[in-house]
């Protein structure tokens, strides 16, 4: 089997792994989060490239609502235009799977007295070295583009939030994510039929991917795989972003793929795929929907929705790739790690 599709299929086990151990990293976490509740951090800067900045999302949204004011950014403009953020008081949560690309290595070389945590998946790494507090994950082996590492680093990230946030407004984040192995084995049992299907749906186009607050999290690491593994040009966008001047390509080939979400922004979220419909556009959304079966996901608490909205857009790419008759995942340019800034 494809090794790309073998990692996707493997992620409820290494989700439910990484689960198993998450627990042995609580005590430093506690250490950390009695810390910034003490006032000793200036600031907290959240970091990563590629699907690790994808992944922060969820966990950004949720310190924020936990009353602090966290900066989210990618590595490499952390390290260039916006350095003054490092400081000596500063607490640096840097996500990397490898803890060994271009920019996480030469973050741990400049990172001064900042304070390191660390979420990972490599316990040899750069990034584990030069850390205060390790979280480490359990996806095991990966074979190309992201899909058990990003899963797990979701996973790693409910805890810490779970810990440095304090103030919980709803279940703990790793006992909503208990239940989420099931769901999505449930979902990958079609995977052959969902990957054929939603390749032939959506063959032949761009594609714009939308949503709002934690969903980001799967519209930016859903352009990214699927340019990567299916080679085809898409782009995440914020819902609202998108009517801000891309809503003109609504009637184009332009695909509209926006995620229903959860809370407050699902009514603006249905109403986006309607107007996109409305116009003479094609959109589609992703949730509990009467859309295509393949797009439709099932409830979940808030933990567990970024993980499971991943799904469609991830058998997607194989789709995608086996239409335009490429091996789903290969890399023919760039590899698994990137070695250069």
């Amino acid at each position: 089997m494809n090794p790309y599709i073998q990692d996707i299929l493997a992620q409820p086990d290494a989700l439910m792994a990484t689960l198993q151990q998450l627990p042995q990293a609580a005590a430093g976490l506690h250490s950390l989060a009695a810390r910034l509740k003490a006032g000793a951090f200036s600031r907290v800067v959240l970091t990563g490239m590629g699907s690790s900045l994808a992944a922060l999302y969820p966990f950004w949204f949720r310190l924020v609502q936990a009353g602090y004011a966290p900066v989210m950014i990618e590595t490499s403009e952390l390290l260039y235009d916006a350095a003054n953020l490092i400081t000596a008081d500063t607490l640096l949560v840097i996500v990397s799977q490898s803890g060994r690309s271009a920019e996480i290595v030469r973050l741990t070389e400049q990172r001064g007295g900042a304070t390191v945590l660390a979420v990972t998946n490599d316990a040899t790494s750069p990034l584990v070295q030069a850390a205060e507090v390790v979280v480490l994950t359990a996806a095991g082996t990966e074979s190309n583009v992201s899909c058990k590492t990003y899963v797990c680093s979701l996973a790693a990230l409910a805890l810490v939030s779970d810990i440095l946030a304090q103030n919980p407004v709803e279940p703990p984040g790793l006992e909503q994510l208990q239940g989420a192995s099931e769901i999505m084995t449930a979902y990958l049992n079609h995977w052959q039929e969902y990957a054929t299907n939603l390749g032939d749906l959506l063959s032949g186009s761009s594609l714009i991917i939308c949503g709002r607050g934690p969903s980001l999290a799967a519209v930016h690491y859903s352009a990214l795989i699927l340019k990567e593994a299916a080679k085809v040009h898409t782009e995440g966008l914020s819902a609202p972003q998108f009517r801000h001047g891309p809503m003109e390509l609504a009637k184009t080939s332009v695909r509209v793929l926006v995620y229903e979400g959860q809370g407050r922004t699902v009514a603006l979220n249905r109403r986006l795929v309607v107007d996109v419909i409305g116009v003479g556009g094609r959109a589609y959304l992703m949730g509990d929907t009467d859309q295509p079966e393949a797009f439709r996901l099932p409830a979940a608490p808030p933990a567990a929705l970024p993980i499971l909205e991943i799904l469609p857009m991830q058998l997607l790419s194989v789709g995608l790739a086996w239409h335009n008759q490429l091996e789903p995942g290969q890399f023919y340019i760039g590899s698994k790690i990137t070695t250069v800034e």
